[in-house]
């Protein structure tokens, strides 16, 4: 009896240390299985704007040594163009492309300050203002409810790509001209006919006469082959408001383990200087198919630039005004970044 005895508790023990041993095993192969997160755009994946967001999903897998993966779903097809913030914020994705320039409502800071940066000289010191602007007035990244900004970017320099020559201001009178955002309040106000339409649809519209002109970066040369229908390109150099143009819902970024949040975080700036280099890239690519397909290249003189800027700053006035009426620091905000723009100029 003391024998089996014996051997019933060495079974006992034995079993015991089995199962000790296999609990740190399952936890280790529990740590190891990366963390999946979805990412959603509104754009293809070979489209090169796709690129800035390929590139930190790279970085983030090795920077935190493949403990995250990334599940992709481009197209549009859990975040898109119009809505695509609302449902990031709802978590049809946990990172994500947007544009709140078309948000129906809300981000009235966004859409208010498109027309802030005029007469800067590069895009350089437009990112250096609104990082500074951003840092003063915390209510620019409250706006974003729901989400955590990950990379603030803007398209690269705008021009005004027609169909006949604008060698001065006042060739634009009778125009028909297709702006973006408050820009059209600007070319209404120099004398043209505003017409808005979709990017996609200005081929046809310039080789048929509907429209004499668009602002477009020079990426349109490349993604529309605008060199086609359009001779011609007035060197405006508009540089658009900062906005966050890749943002993480914030239920998501809260979720991660403590270190991974950290890297993450730290990624912002990174992020959003990645997308401003490929933007410029592309954009200084399709200035240079222009080129090859005989667009002739305009610049206004130094006075019709200052008209020009002048009739932007009346509108772009108006913007901030708006923005106060709504108890938003829109003259502040405007004078912040007008005052970080032309120390920068001097």
């Amino acid at each position: 009896m003391k024998t089996r005895g014996l051997i019933g508790v060495v079974v006992v023990l034995a079993a015991a240390a089995l199962i000790l041993c296999a609990v740190p095993s399952a936890v280790r192969a529990q740590q190891a299985r990366p963390i999946e997160l979805t990412f959603g755009s509104p754009y293809a994946a070979e489209m090169p704007v796709s690129q800035p967001n390929k590139d930190w999903m790279e970085k983030m897998e090795k920077d935190t040594g493949g403990r995250v993966h990334f599940k992709t779903f481009w197209g549009g097809t859990v975040i898109d163009a119009a809505e695509g913030h609302t449902e990031l914020a709802q978590g049809a994705a946990d990172v994500g492309e947007i544009s709140v320039i078309f948000a129906r409502s809300g981000y009235y800071i966004a859409k208010g300050t498109f027309l802030f940066n005029y007469g800067a000289p590069n895009q350089q010191v437009v990112r250096r203002a609104a990082e500074q602007v951003r840092a003063k007035f915390p209510q620019i990244e409250a706006e974003y409810k729901g989400l955590k900004p990950m990379a603030w970017s803007a398209n690269a320099a705008t021009h005004l790509i027609t169909r006949k020559p604008v060698r001065k201001l006042s060739d634009l009178k009778g125009m028909r001209i297709r702006p973006l955002g408050d820009f059209s309040k600007v070319f209404a106000a120099l004398g043209a006919e505003v017409v808005q339409m979709p990017g996609a649809d200005l081929y046809v519209a310039l080789q048929k006469g509907i429209i004499d002109g668009a602002m477009m970066p020079g990426v349109a040369y490349d993604s529309f082959h605008l060199d086609e229908v359009a001779k011609y390109i007035t060197m405006l150099n508009v540089y658009q408001s900062y906005t966050a143009q890749r943002a993480m819902n914030q239920a998501s970024l809260n979720k991660l383990p403590p270190d991974i949040k950290k890297i993450f975080e730290g990624s912002i700036d990174w992020w959003g200087a990645d997308a401003d280099r490929i933007l410029n890239k592309i954009s200084d690519d399709g200035l240079q198919i222009a080129k090859k397909g005989g667009v002739e290249f305009i610049n206004l003189s130094k006075e019709d630039m200052q008209k020009f800027n002048d009739a932007v700053k009346v509108e772009a006035l108006k913007s901030a005004q708006d923005l106060d009426a709504k108890g938003l620091p829109g003259t502040q905000i405007f004078n912040e970044t007008r005052r970080l723009i032309e120390a920068a100029s001097k």
